[in-house]
């Protein structure tokens, strides 16, 4: 049967302070990786809301030499 050691139960044995540190590089790296993501998911959303923009605006530019024929109809109540 297996008896861990006092050193290696420790929480100021060697192994022990590899494996936390090894915890916290892995968490950073997917910290930073979630970081990564995000920022690459906002920056597709900007680019997609600037050219919908774009679009409307020169769909709005296309309709202002439209005949407005809603005036038309009502002009009678002016």
């Amino acid at each position: 049967m297996f008896k861990p050691s006092i050193e290696y139960v420790s929480t100021e044995s060697v192994k022990v302070q590899q494996f936390a540190e090894a915890l916290k590089l892995q968490q950073a790296a997917q910290d930073f990786r979630r970081e990564v993501e995000y920022r690459e998911a906002f920056e597709q959303y900007c680019q997609w809301y600037y050219h919908a923009a774009q679009q409307t605006q020169q769909e709005f530019a296309a309709t202002e030499n439209d005949v407005n024929f809603f005036g038309w109809f009502c002009s009678s109540v002016r």
